[in-house]
């Protein structure tokens, strides 16, 4: 959402664990690649397995996800989640966003929609059980309003 005069855009950068200094790895910037969903992130979230990073947004009132790699820390947009599309309801005004101890569900509130949104991780339909753990999607399974 171009034009809400807040910055849209994700920088990254990685650590020295031993000075502590930081270097800059990237930018994720909403509208450019593809890349939507930023405006006006509120709140990020990690996966327990640091593959995952979820970035709630109160002016796009999304999820978006993105796939972490390990070697290097950059990030790759993979899905979105919007109020009002695919099913995706009561995502008005971003909150904070959560991820539950063995990641398996993720939480998020709605302040405009007075609502709590749970995404399950879901495995891909595949024929070969070893190739289920590693691919995922995500899929709202409740929401519950509060309030009048």
């Amino acid at each position: 959402m171009v034009g809400t005069g807040f910055i849209e855009l994700l920088d990254l950068f990685e650590r020295d664990e031993g000075t502590g200094a930081l270097t800059f790895v990237e930018i994720q910037q909403d509208g450019v690649d593809g890349l939507d969903g930023l405006g006006g992130v509120i709140h990020l979230a990690m996966s327990p397995d640091d593959i995952h990073l979820y970035a709630r947004s109160f002016f796009d009132n999304a999820l978006a996800v993105f796939e972490r790699d390990p070697a290097t820390g950059s990030l790759t947009f993979v899905d979105l989640h919007r109020d009002g599309t695919w099913g995706v309801d009561s995502l008005g005004g971003g909150a904070a966003v959560l991820v539950s101890r063995w990641g398996s569900h993720v939480y998020t509130g709605a302040n405009l929609d007075n609502a709590v949104n749970v995404f399950a991780f879901v495995p891909e339909p595949s024929f070969d059980p070893l190739l289920m753990t590693g691919a995922v999607f995500l899929l709202t399974i409740c929401r519950k309003r509060t309030g009048a």
